[in-house]
């Protein structure tokens, strides 16, 4: 008998006995806060802008981003009086080299920790190689917490990657120093926004 079927045939015969299931954990239910969600993520280091109409909107992008080169947005409308050679429609990963500016539309919010969750369709690394992340969120769509994040969640059943941000890239580990963007964005800025796109 070989040693792999020796080894796999002492953990068969070795399991542990079945424990009863998990118990159903019950979290008090408490209220969502807008004021709480932005205190949040000013925390982990980002910004928080509200966004009254489009026009506002796409002012302060211009005045805010217009000197970058590369812009890669899911929101259309966000953007449109950017210049048309400023913005990028990658065909691979490979193309967002270099790019300044990723725009992503996020769905829920948390008002505990600042989280916001995104889902990238087409390149997943589009929120961590942009130098400055902004990312949409309605207000309506803030969470209290993390469970009822993904409760809210399990009700999409959209398949495909998704992940929580919570601020810009961040370490300490250089000599006890805070640095910004040393494995991702620099700054993360979110917009809370009433449009639909």
């Amino acid at each position: 008998m070989k040693s792999r079927e020796i080894i796999l045939g002492r953990i068969k015969n070795n399991k542990p006995q079945e424990t009863a299931s998990l118990p159903n954990m019950m979290f008090p239910a408490r209220k969502s806060s807008s004021e709480e969600f932005i205190n949040s993520v000013k925390l982990v280091g980002g910004k928080v802008v509200y966004g009254q109409d489009i026009p506002e909107l796409r002012e302060w992008m211009h005045e805010r981003f217009g000197d970058y080169k590369k812009v890669c947005s899911e929101e259309k409308w966000f953007t449109k009086n950017l210049a048309a050679e400023k913005m990028i429609h990658p065909a691979n990963s490979q193309e967002l080299s270099e790019l300044d500016v990723a725009i992503i539309n996020g769905l829920v919010g948390v008002a505990e920790n600042g989280a916001i969750w995104i889902e990238c369709q087409n390149h997943r690394v589009l929120p961590f190689i942009a130098q400055h992340l902004i990312l949409t969120l309605k207000e309506e769509n803030i969470v209290p917490t993390m469970h009822e994040a993904y409760d809210k969640l399990q009700e999409r059943q959209q398949p495909g990657f998704g992940c929580f941000i919570s601020g810009p890239s961040k370490t300490a580990d250089i000599e006890q120093s805070l640095v910004y963007g040393a494995h991702g964005p620099i700054s993360l800025t979110v917009i809370f926004t009433h449009q639909n796109g």
